[in-house]
């Protein structure tokens, strides 16, 4: 028997295992039977397509964005802390300069709100 080797996409190798899997073949069985029912004009496919499945512990690289995107999220609300201070120090200057010296400021906008980053999930 001959031997060949061939490129795929990693989807469609993906999805060439989990059919495989499926249907209780080797993958080189599956091959076999998806080249000669090309050839010979017909196809073998199944009546529902298989699912491609899906990696239930997530990959490094996914951990590592998690904990940037929450590292980025502590900072952004000590930045918002630190935004909020200021914004109240500024509104207490200017009431006291309109109240002890009748100078008229325009005072800082209303706190900035809080974003509820727990609905990104």
């Amino acid at each position: 028997m001959a031997k060949i080797s061939i490129s795929l996409p990693d989807e469609l190798k993906t999805r060439l295992d989990a059919y495989a899997q499926t249907h209780g073949q080797s993958v080189s069985e599956t091959i076999q039977d998806a080249l000669e029912a090309f050839l010979n004009g017909t196809t073998n496919e199944p009546d529902t397509p298989v699912p491609v499945p899906h990696p239930t512990d997530p990959s490094a690289t996914d951990r590592q964005l998690a904990k940037q995107l929450h590292i980025t999220q502590d900072h952004f609300l000590h930045f918002l802390a630190h935004y909020e201070q200021l914004r109240n120090s500024v509104d207490a200057l200017c009431q006291y300069a309109q109240m002890a010296h009748g100078v008229v400021i325009l005072r800082p906008q209303q706190p900035y709100p809080t974003p509820n980053f727990n609905s990104l999930d």
